[in-house]
């Protein structure tokens, strides 16, 4: 992107471009850039929402999350502001990669 304001760039990522400055938004990105994200804070926060609106009852959401992951920080951010309501608690547990476990 540094290189070219021309050339049309198609990404691939698995993190929040937004968050990375790839593009401005998932809804307008602008300049030359566009792609697809696997993974977006936008929609974590849409799934709790729709979880909620299929089981009303539902009170306690547990979410995995890989914690050297750079975009999980800010995924959480996301998450734990739409799940904030009196009614959703939202228990967070970091994954544990095999070498991290105690012997």
């Amino acid at each position: 992107m540094a290189v070219t304001k021309t050339v049309p760039i198609v990404f691939i990522t698995s993190g929040d471009p937004g968050a990375r400055g790839v593009v401005s938004s998932l809804a307008r990105p602008g300049g030359n850039s566009t792609g697809l994200s696997v993974l977006s804070p936008e929609f974590t926060g849409k799934q709790l929402e729709r979880l909620k609106a299929v089981s009303p009852q539902l009170s306690r959401v547990g979410l995995l999350f890989n914690s050297t992951n750079p975009a999980a920080k800010h995924l959480l951010n996301v998450t734990g502001e739409t799940a904030r309501t009196p009614s959703l608690q939202l228990h967070l547990t970091a994954t544990v990669q095999p070498a991290d476990q105690a012997s």
